[in-house]
């Protein structure tokens, strides 16, 4: 299986179900299983609050961090561009490439 190393809190939003998609600078031809290891860093915590992402409640107690957290199927990859038209206004949706997300299992 693959893994794919994403910062705090945007994992924890993936592991939720809510974070979709996940933007990257390049492409992958990989379809299937992709384990979600939260990141060790804590420093996109203030991005994430100061721009209401995520409540205050969540922070360096209450996420987990440095662990594989859920598996997700990755399921398509496309240019920001060529989002399905379901997802081109998702709070999430930022590219340029665009790894599309599913059946989320925490």
């Amino acid at each position: 299986m693959k893994a794919l190393t994403i910062h705090q809190p945007y994992a924890e939003l993936i592991r939720r179900g809510e974070k979709v998609i996940e933007n990257r600078t390049w492409p992958t031809s990989y379809r299937g299983p992709l384990a979600i290891h939260a990141g060790g860093s804590v420093k996109f915590l203030e991005i994430a609050h100061r721009d209401r992402v995520v409540p205050r409640t969540w922070n360096q107690n209450t996420l987990i961090f440095s662990a594989v957290i859920a598996v997700a199927e990755l399921y398509d990859c496309v240019h920001l561009s060529h989002l399905p038209p379901e997802l081109k206004d998702h709070a999430h949706a930022h590219g340029p490439i665009c790894w599309l997300l599913r059946n989320v299992r925490p």
